[in-house]
């Protein structure tokens, strides 16, 4: 936490200085000293009212940061005990998650959920916001990358001259066909990804 937090400290200090100084300038009102003092100790996306109302709304992620690299330790110590299947369900139960964004409104036929507005104080609304900026709710995709980085040390290169080519990965004799073709992604993982992108 505090290597890390070294390093994206001091210029998102200087960044909600500038920005206190440039509000100030153009005789609007600071926010209160609740929403600064959250801003101040990376805490903002604790609490659904916070983040829209501080300065520098598009640092309202660094506070989730500060929460996965203290959870770092234990959350890959238990990564790094899974095998190659459960690292796989791992990943697809992650994967899955999000979904729930789509499948619950649709449920409750409420097609707006999204769409609430900052000063609705609705139940509904705060649920929304929290499932917009809170940690909790991005927590899956820290977890993701640690299992990504867990299944390529399951599939350790055959040599140092593999690496590179289409087949560097080698998995367990035990592993079926999925799990072949998963280490074959592998390989060119980034190209399948970047093509995703441009479909969508």
């Amino acid at each position: 936490l505090w290597k890390r937090s070294a390093n994206i400290y001091p210029m998102y200090a200087v960044g909600l200085i500038l920005s206190i100084i440039a509000r100030m300038g153009a005789g609007r009102d600071l926010p209160s000293q609740g929403v600064l003092l959250s801003q101040v100790w990376l805490t903002q996306s604790f609490v659904p009212w916070l983040p829209a109302r501080g300065l520098q709304q598009q640092c309202w992620f660094l506070s989730c940061m500060v929460v996965y690299w203290l959870l770092f330790r234990p959350l890959y110590g238990a990564v790094r005990r899974l095998n190659l299947r459960q690292t796989l369900c791992a990943l697809f139960l992650c994967s899955a998650l999000p979904w729930l964004v789509v499948i619950v409104p649709y449920a409750l036929d409420d097609e707006n959920w999204s769409k609430y507005a900052y000063g609705d104080e609705s139940s509904t609304a705060l649920w929304v916001i929290t499932l917009k900026f809170n940690p909790v709710a991005y927590l899956h995709v820290f977890v993701f990358g640690m299992c990504l980085a867990r299944l390529r040390s399951l599939m350790a290169p055959k040599s140092a001259s593999a690496i590179g080519k289409s087949d560097m990965y080698v998995l367990p004799a035990d592993v079926g066909r999925p799990a072949a073709a998963i280490a074959r992604l592998c390989s060119f993982g980034a190209a399948v990804g970047y093509a995703g992108l441009l479909v969508i």
